[in-house]
């Protein structure tokens, strides 16, 4: 079909949103380019960018709803997950507008209560991640993920919060701590530095490939002399970098100090991975957010039950992940060799 310019009288805005849904459907990153060759596949006239603009937020809405609407419907949403999912919990935060009797949006936070009971089944060990959501207002989304048995990325909180700041992570953790963790207390809440980010800091200060690869070595090994030798080197390359590292506390960076307080995990790279699943859904509604959230929980439930199920019905004892390490272990330990001297005491 020959090429025709984008004025026809019939190609308006309604027809070329509906072009344009299902690819909206399929990836929220439509981008204006794509959706003009998507009209000119379809119809062999190449429109305007301005005309593919207005299509294109037509479709939005079509398919995800108005942006001011979303947020109007949203207590009623997280009222209905309460009701239909009971046990999950919900908590706002609103300011009273100084010029009208309304109220004006601030900070929610919402648990689902699968969530709540199982969190006692992963390691007790919590990362937690911000991220900008895109769209009309300038809003943040907060996550805290745990690890299950099996190293899998278990989904704990969320919030969508006016503004990142101290004050807000404060509530999002004093939420977190009430409704996922009611007997977590001291001593057991420890925190803890990402030592990616710790990298990143310091690669700032001191850009040697060497200080860095010395410095990650030194933050995971588990021994404290085989640590004391990988400082010395990062001494001996940069003194300035080795007094940078010595004064952040040893037990906040290091596994060979932290007590086994953070069964290995060393990073937030698992909530960063979530964050990454939630990506396509930061450009959405803040409503659709929340249903999206809904959505690859209970997905994740069902997809696990089912891969559960299977470990139990061949006999399987231990998860996967457990039985690799426990085998890479076995392996390594055939390579040492040890002498019983005395059978009775178990001393050798």
């Amino acid at each position: 079909m020959d090429t025709f310019n984008g004025n026809h009288f019939n190609l308006d805005i309604d027809l070329i949103s509906l072009v344009l849904i299902p690819h909206l459907e399929a990836s929220i990153r439509y981008k204006i380019k794509e959706c003009i060759t998507s009209v000119h596949y379809e119809y062999g006239h190449t429109i305007t960018k301005r005309k593919a603009f207005l299509g294109r937020k037509r479709a939005f809405e079509i398919v995800y709803g108005n942006c001011d609407k979303s947020f109007a419907a949203l207590p009623r949403y997280t009222a209905a997950l309460q009701y239909f999912n009971p046990g999950t919990d919900i908590e706002w935060k609103l300011e009273r507008s100084p010029k009208k009797s309304e109220y004006i949006f601030n900070y929610v936070f919402w648990a689902f209560k699968p969530a709540i009971d199982d969190f006692s089944h992963c390691r007790p060990v919590i990362s937690i991640d911000g991220t900008h959501v895109y769209g009309k207002y300038d809003i943040k989304l907060l996550i805290a993920v745990a690890v299950d048995a099996n190293g899998q990325i278990f989904p704990l909180t969320f919030a969508i919060c006016a503004n990142e700041s101290q004050e807000t992570w404060t509530l999002f953790l004093n939420h977190l701590k009430e409704h996922n963790l009611p007997a977590w207390q001291e001593p057991y809440a420890y925190h803890r530095y990402c030592v990616r980010h710790l990298k990143a800091n310091i690669q700032k200060v001191h850009p040697n490939k060497d200080l860095h690869d010395l410095m990650w070595m030194a933050a995971t090994e588990h021994q404290e002399h085989k640590f004391r030798r990988h400082m010395e080197s990062i001494r001996q390359e940069d003194e300035r970098a080795y007094g940078w590292l010595i004064r952040h506390e040893l037990d906040k960076w290091t596994l060979h100090a932290d007590g086994e307080k953070i069964w290995g995990i060393l990073t937030t790279n698992v909530s960063e991975s979530f964050n990454g699943l939630l990506k396509s859904g930061r450009g959405l509604h803040v409503t659709t957010m929340v249903r999206m959230s809904f959505k690859l929980m209970a997905e994740r439930f069902v997809e696990r039950d089912a891969a559960a199920t299977s470990l139990m019905e061949r006999g399987v004892e231990f998860m996967p992940l457990s039985m690799k390490k426990f085998e890479k272990y076995r392996r390594r330990a055939n390579w040492y060799l040890f002498l019983q001297y005395n059978h009775n005491r178990n001393v050798f």
